[in-house]
């Protein structure tokens, strides 16, 4: 009985990786510097529109983590966050898009994770982790096409609309 289960174990997680696999072929179309292999999934998840997935992938200095989302309707594929960081001591270095697009990427001391140095994408970063005010994530809502554009550290604190 326990040999038949460790079989059935490992045909399931063979099957499971061949599926992720063909599901990574399809999302590497939108952003061709996601790599094919040595993801791990974390969760899969079933909601209305479809499937998700949530994986991570630990290549040396380099850590990454990957949400996308098959639509089953229409047979669509999403890419809800793509996380990238590796480290180059003294520094790590992280990254975050959304398709196609860089949302934020900055470089921080590995002793001193918190002290981060925006390259690009401050006020976006500050959005997605609820650092601003209800009045500041207001303005960035306004003129967020232009925020996102942004380049540069220590910039300005948003004003606020309310």
């Amino acid at each position: 009985m326990g040999i038949f289960c460790i079989i059935c174990l490992a045909a399931s997680s063979c099957s499971n990786d061949r599926e992720i696999e063909s599901h990574l072929i399809n999302v590497q179309k939108f952003n061709k510097s996601i790599p094919l292999d040595g993801w791990r999934l974390v969760r899969q998840y079933k909601d209305d529109n479809g499937k998700g997935y949530d994986l991570i992938r630990e290549f040396g200095v380099e850590n990454s983590q990957l949400c996308f989302h098959i639509n089953e309707r229409n047979k669509e594929y999403s890419i809800e966050y793509y996380i990238k960081s590796y480290r180059a001591s003294p520094d790590e270095y992280t990254l975050e898009m959304h398709q196609t697009d860089t949302l934020y990427l900055y470089r921080s001391h590995l002793n001193n994770p918190n002290n981060k140095v925006f390259i690009i994408g401050e006020y976006q970063y500050l959005y997605m982790h609820n650092k601003l005010s209800q009045g500041q994530r207001e303005y960035f809502r306004a003129y967020s096409d232009s925020l996102r554009k942004v380049r540069g550290n220590n910039l300005p604190i948003l004003p606020s609309i309310d």
